[in-house]
This record gives C-alpha cells, sequence and structure tokens, in this order.
C-alpha cells in the first residue's frame, strides 16, 4: 500500500478529533515549558547586550552632567591624564554616545526616539592600572565629587547587580522550564500511547491488508511532532512580550543597564531554536511511545 499525504493528513485529524483535550493539553504544556527556557535565553542576552558597554577593561565611567562647561569637562580629563592610578582612558563625545544610544536601544524605538544628541552627556571609560575592586570604588567616589559630574558608574557594581539578578532569574526558568520539559515529553508519550490503544482494532485490520510499517506508524509520529512543533511557534509572541517587559525593568543603581533587552536578531535565533526544541521533543515521545506500544 503506497503511502500518501492525504492519508496522512485523514488519519491525523481522526487522531485529534478522537481526542481534542489531550491534544490541546499536551500542547499548552509544551507551550508553556519552551516559553519558560526560551525566557531565560532572552535574559541572557539581554544581560549579554546591556554589557556591550564595558569592553576592553573599562572598570568604570565618569557620565557628565549634559550642561557641564568645557572647562569642567577638561578638568576631568586632565585629572585622568595625571592620576598615577589610571592607565588609560577613552573620551566619548555626544555624538559617539547617542550613536551607541541608538545601537544599544534599536529594539525600542520609542526609547531611542526619546533622546536626541543633545540631551546625551559626554563620558570618560577608565582603566585603572588596579583592576581591584576596591580601588576602583575608591577611584569611582573621588570622581563622582567633581565638579559637572552626572555620575559614575562601576563594572564592578553594576554588573555585578545585573548578573546577580538575571542568574537567579535564569536558574529558576532553567529548572522549571526542564521540569516542564519532562512533563511535555510524557503527555506526547501518554497522547500517542492513548491514541493507538483507542485504533488498534483500525491498526490490525491495516496489518492484514498488508499497509507498511512507516504507513501504520507515520500518523501518530506526525501528531507527536506537530504538537511540539506548534508549540514551538506559538512561543514567538510570549518571547516578544518578556523581551519588552524586560525592557521596562529599572532597578536603582543601574543608571547605565535602566533597560535590558534582547536584539532582534537574537530573539529569532530563540524562537527558532524552541521551535526545533519542540519537535524533537514530539518525535522523541512519539518514537518511544511506538516501540512499546506499537509492535509492527
Amino acid at each position: 500500500m503506497n503511502f500518501r499525504i492525504g492519508n496522512l493528513g485523514r488519519e491525523l485529524s481522526y487522531s485529534i478529533r478522537r481526542s481534542p483535550s489531550l491534544f490541546i493539553g499536551t500542547l499548552v504544556t509544551i507551550l508553556i515549558s519552551l516559553t519558560v527556557l526560551g525566557g531565560g535565553l532572552v535574559v541572557r542576552e539581554a544581560v549579554n547586550e546591556a554589557t556591550a558597554r564595558w569592553q576592553d577593561d573599562v572598570e568604570f565611567i565618569v557620565f557628565m552632567d549634559p550642561e557641564a562647561s568645557a572647562p569642567e569637562i577638561n578638568a576631568i580629563s586632565a585629572s585622568l591624564s595625571s592620576n598615577p592610578e589610571i592607565d588609560r582612558f577613552q573620551f566619548v563625545d555626544k555624538e559617539a554616545a547617542f550613536l551607541e544610544f541608538q545601537t544599544l536601544f534599536s529594539n525600542s524605538e520609542q526609547l531611542a526616539d526619546s533622546l536626541s544628541v543633545q540631551d546625551m552627556p559626554v563620558s570618560f571609560r577608565v582603566v585603572p592600572v588596579d583592576p581591584d575592586a576596591a580601588i576602583v570604588e575608591t577611584l569611582a567616589d573621588d570622581y563622582r565629587e567633581q565638579a559637572g559630574v552626572l555620575d559614575v558608574a562601576a563594572a564592578v557594581d553594576t554588573i555585578r547587580q545585573i548578573e546577580g539578578i538575571t542568574g537567579k532569574i535564569n536558574q529558576v526558568f532553567t529548572v522549571v522550564g526542564l521540569l516542564l520539559l519532562l512533563s511535555a515529553l510524557l503527555l506526547v508519550y501518554n497522547t500517542i500511547r492513548t491514541t493507538i490503544f483507542a485504533r488498534r482494532r483500525e491498526v490490525e485490520v491495516m496489518r492484514l491488508v498488508g499497509a507498511s510499517n512507516w504507513y501504520i506508524r507515520a500518523p501518530f509520529m506526525t501528531e507527536g511532532v506537530l504538537q511540539g512543533l506548534l508549540g514551538g511557534l506559538i512561543t514567538y509572541p510570549f518571547l516578544l512580550w518578556w523581551n519588552g517587559f524586560l525592557s521596562n525593568l529599572e532597578e536603582d543603581g543601574l543608571a547605565l543597564f535602566a533597560s535590558l533587552q534582547a536584539p532582534s536578531g537574537d530573539m529569532l535565533w530563540i524562537w527558532l531554536l524552541m521551535t526545533a526544541l519542540g519537535a524533537v521533543i514530539g518525535a522523541i515521545a512519539s518514537t518511544v511511545a511506538l516501540s512499546r506500544f506499537l509492535d509492527v
């Protein structure tokens, strides 16, 4: 008996109609588990994006007030140049700061358009000779008191706060996501097993008339893969919502990282990964169920 796509569609449709509640319940469980796992990846990518400014061993950044005068800016520059505890520093003007702001928050048009070049503070990115946390903190405190300085953001404090918060979030998301994935595996397994049991007589008839193993197995396997695939596909709007939620988080002391947001490119690959993972989960569970309960 030749395998036909039309037959596969009819068999699959019939199977779903027999137990729609079980199919939907399994689909929802897969959706939730993949959303939780994907949410953890979104947090990780958002943190990586947020820490993009801390490059080339920059340990703290001196933000000047947007209204700071040229003499005040020159005074900070001269102080950094003459300070024996400063290895090197980089001056970032308003144009460069605005370009970086546009890049970091390119996913949020409203935020990206809310400020102009003139609203950007100039800054100094400083690399101390000794990166010890205590020394960096002392230097940062010294420059906070200088005239014309708006704030000083130290990498050791900022990154520690962000990693502490997001690390806990990732741990929770990973553990909960894996537990839910295990539940999803069991549900797909039970769905396929229940379907096979309900149609055992039809399977026996197909075997008697010469149906191939693939012809009999295909609808059951497709049902499992379809559940996982749909569960992964539907995660996209939920992942987008979570990313938007992160972009509105603000914590005291996180002046440089007031918004966490994963880039759109990272969101796409996370979604594709969750979709592929859903299909794999469905394929594994249905294969195991078929091997145990369909002796063909």
